[in-house]
């Protein structure tokens, strides 16, 4: 890719031409249990429908060309399915197990979603995962499973019409997600192989023909997992693999007889669990796509050459929980693979449009250019929720691979980046782009920023659903890097004690009563990381009360170490209208005033209350005249957003494709929320009111209004509780020897309750005072990070890191 770097502006006319890939947002399909997606065209008419296996059945989903419409039940006692033509009659066949112990059988087709009765090729023993080839070379379409016991079995096609012979065995310990048949060896039959994730080891079985057919099975590495393609396009399968012990992708080029030394593919990162190899790109050579459990999340790799030379990672998707089963493939038909993925935390198909080929848009990406040099490359990375604004079109925001796009008639467009304090661009902040004729666009319209200087930040938000006593209510927490280092977060959530910790979306890594942990890894500068949090709601006799809960965050990297906080005071209530807004903060008095200058906060939150799911969710909010649009800040959503100002202070957040659940078949799942901050202009006089209401629209139903918040601007000092904020906890000296000065800000009230955590969650000390200056003696403790909680009698809670150190 070659970009002149030499103007302020560049004018760049675009055509439909192949462009590195890039993602936009994703496309949520709640299902429950998946075990399989595939694209497939059942009735032969030229559009893909999305076949996915899940625990309600074999579901096919029509595309109508924006999103996925209303399921048609295929086979409702099958739980994975592939569609492949069994019986050679050109018509697809659908091949299908259960998970009760039903076993795998094959339904013969007809051009549609009628499918005929089965045949069966296991009684009772269920595959978790089906793959096809013609494994004897008789022009049919032979079976090889991944068992539910783990065993990888093979089975022919006897007599090209579904007649299907004996079992043979492979092995007992495969990888469902990491098998498959490909030649191995280029002597033009296929083998199989496959990954065993308890050795990391990748395996193959050579087609060696005759009676038995496949010789016993050879270990290929013990490295790692992963599959073999051709990624230096020499005709020669190379073999692509994830390693635990060191974090990284590697690759080995085939030598026809073994493989080269590994090659890295980008940088540490985090436990890969499943690698995809896919000319995501359309530039002719196979990319890698991979999923980090470790991290919940799903990024790329280009081949940059061909050759096997990779780009930094792309980042797709965060907070993606329990993700498996990686597929590309072209959903709209635009000639661009889709990137698909299933998920069990919670149960959905998600799939992300590839714009490699986008028609009437201008696309391009807002990057983090850690080495300064003006070329996305080498550890560089997107930046996510970067505002872009675009002549005739107004502003739009990055999504997590940088990525932003604008539908665009043909015409001529000035793109910019409006300067961010703390970042220096590396390439020019202005561009020209032309989108010419219909069906054409201006891609690749990329802008670089560099951090001043680094430094280490997180901004947590913690936002309860609609409160209702009895009920298991979601709180929705999300913690962003607002520094410009990637970091290592961990994350305490303190729950109020009238209610009670239920589960959460990803799983906590330790829970202790009402204090919940999490820890995740390598969180790149602008990125988050969300959880959705379940907790028990207290009965109707404490209706009225206010409960207190705080979040803490404690960020790492490079040996410094940060803490910020957040709490929320939700209120007991056994009603409430499940579509509102707030605002933080709240304001004094009736006029509900605040001092100048005060940036509001707003958090507008939704739930479904018709009686079948919501395709798409859009909110617009038109923002009052006297505030600042350029101080426009997204600060979370419960989903997969969309977000868009225009000009004329009309802000819109769009959930497309979230297939958001009725209240009475899901009441927790049924909610959502976005929140977002806006400072006011320079020129707002005093005794400004600022009222804001938003609409909310489900599907092509009538709007829903909110209800109208009100604020005053007010000279002086206003005396508004804030929140959002927890009170400051010193301590001094930290790290500590002996014993230290423990201060509490005056705001912390009464007697006192003092608690000390190990590392592990355990309470080391606890102990009460009323006075806001207290001495903390390690005692007998050991060396070691610990964490001090300080909790007043009205439940404010600050909290602290403390290193003990002889």
């Amino acid at each position: 890719m070659t970009r002149c770097r030499s103007f302020s502006a560049f004018f760049l006319f675009a055509w439909t031409a192949l462009a590195s890939a890039q993602f936009g947002g994703g496309h949520d399909v709640q299902v429950e249990g998946p075990h399989a997606v595939q694209l497939v065209d059942l009735d032969q008419d030229g559009n893909k429908e999305v076949l996915v296996g899940t625990r309600d059945g074999v579901l096919l989903y029509p595309f109508s060309g924006a999103q996925l419409t209303a399921p048609t039940t295929l086979l409702a006692d099958r739980v994975i399915a592939v569609a492949v033509d069994i019986d050679g009659d050109g018509v697809l066949d659908l091949v299908a197990s259960g998970e009760q112990g039903n076993g795998v059988a094959w339904y013969h087709g007809s051009l549609g979603t009628a499918f005929g009765s089965a045949q069966t090729i296991t009684s009772t023993l269920d595959a978790r995962s089906i793959r096809t080839g013609d494994l004897d070379g008789d022009g049919d379409q032979d079976l090889v499973l991944t068992m539910a016991n783990g065993q990888l079995r093979w089975y022919l096609n006897t007599d090209g019409a579904g007649t299907f012979g004996p079992m043979n065995s492979l092995s007992t310990n495969a990888t469902p997600s990491l098998a498959e048949v490909v030649d191995m060896d280029q002597d033009g039959d296929p083998d199989i192989v496959w990954s065993e994730s308890t050795s990391n080891s990748v395996l193959w079985a050579e087609n060696i023909g005759g009676g038995s057919l496949f010789a016993a099975p050879q270990t290929v590495t013990q490295t790692g997992c992963g599959r073999v393609s051709d990624i230096d396009g020499d005709g020669v399968g190379d073999l692509v693999t994830s390693s635990p012990m060191d974090l990284q992708v590697h690759w080995q080029r085939g030598l026809g007889g073994g493989y080269a030394p590994p090659q890295t593919i980008g940088q540490p990162w985090g436990v890969v669990d499943e690698v995809l190899t896919s000319d995501l790109d359309m530039d002719g050579d196979l990319d890698v796509a991979v999923i980090s459990g470790q991290l919940n999340e799903i990024a790329w790799y280009e081949n940059i050459d061909g050759q096997g030379q990779f780009g930094p990672r792309q980042t797709i998707a965060t907070s993606i929980g329990s993700a498996f089963g990686l597929m590309a493939d072209d959903l709209d038909g635009d000639g661009d693979p889709e990137l698909f993925v299933l998920s069990l935390n919670p149960d959905r198909v998600i799939y992300f449009d590839n714009l490699s080929i986008a028609s009437n848009s201008i696309v391009g990406r807002v990057f983090n250019d850690i080495d300064a040099d003006g070329v996305f490359n080498n550890n560089d990375h997107g930046l996510y929720n970067f505002r872009v604004e675009a002549s005739d079109v107004g502003s739009t925001f990055t999504n997590h691979s940088g990525l932003y796009s604008y539908h665009a008639v043909p015409g001529p467009y000035a793109v910019w980046l409006p300067a961010v304090a703390g970042w220096s661009n590396t390439t020019p902040s202005l561009r020209y782009a032309t989108v010419t004729t219909q069906n054409n666009a201006a891609l690749e319209q990329d802008f670089g920023l560099h951090a001043d200087q680094d430094f280490v930040a997180f901004a947590p938000e913690l936002v309860p659903g609609n409160i209702r006593c009895t009920e298991v209510v979601p709180f929705w927490l999300t913690v962003t890097n607002t520094g410009t280092i990637t970091a290592d977060v961990s994350v305490m959530l303190h729950l109020d004690a009238l209610s009670g910790y239920t589960g959460a979306q990803p799983a906590a890594d330790m829970v202790n009563g009402n204090t919940i942990y999490w820890n995740f890894a390598n969180v790149p500068a602008t990125h988050h990381r969300a959880v959705m949090v379940l907790v028990q709601m207290p009965d109707g006799t404490h209706m009225g009360e206010t409960m207190t809960d705080s979040l803490v965050v404690i960020a790492t990297a490079n040996g410094t170490t940060v803490t910020a906080s957040c709490s929320a005071e939700p209120v007991v209530a056994c009603s409430a209208d499940p579509n509102d807004k707030r605002v933080t903060p709240a304001g004094d008095g009736p006029d509900h005033a605040v001092a100048m200058g005060t940036p509001l906060t707003y958090t507008i939150r939704f739930q479904n209350v018709g009686n079948a799911p919501a395709n798409t969710v859009s909110i617009t909010d038109t923002l009052d005249l006297g505030f600042d649009l350029a101080s426009f800040r997204s600060l979370a959503a419960s989903h997969s957003v969309v977000t868009s100002l225009d000009a004329d202070g009309v802000l819109h957040f769009l959930f497309s494709d979230i297939q958001l659940p009725d209240s009475a078949t899901d009441p927790r799942g049924s909610q959502g929320f976005v929140r977002y901050r806006m400072a006011p202009g320079a020129g707002m006089a005093p005794a400004t009111m600022v009222r804001n209401t938003a609409s909310i629209v489900f599907d092509q139903n009538a709007s829903v209004v909110t209800n109208t918040t009100l604020n005053t601007y007010e000279d002086g000092v206003v005396g508004v509780p804030e929140l959002q904020s927890v009170p400051v906890i010193s301590v001094v000296p930290n790290p500590i020897s002996g014993s230290a000065t423990v201060r509490i800000a005056d705001s912390m009230r009464g007697r006192i309750a003092f608690r000390l955590y190990d590392a592990e969650g355990r309470e080391a000390a606890a102990f009460d005072r009323r006075s806001n200056v207290v001495v903390l003696d390690r005692g007998e403790l050991g060396d070691g990070v610990y964490l001090l909680i300080a909790t007043d009698e009205k439940g404010q809670r600050a909290a602290t890191r403390v290193l003990f150190a002889r």
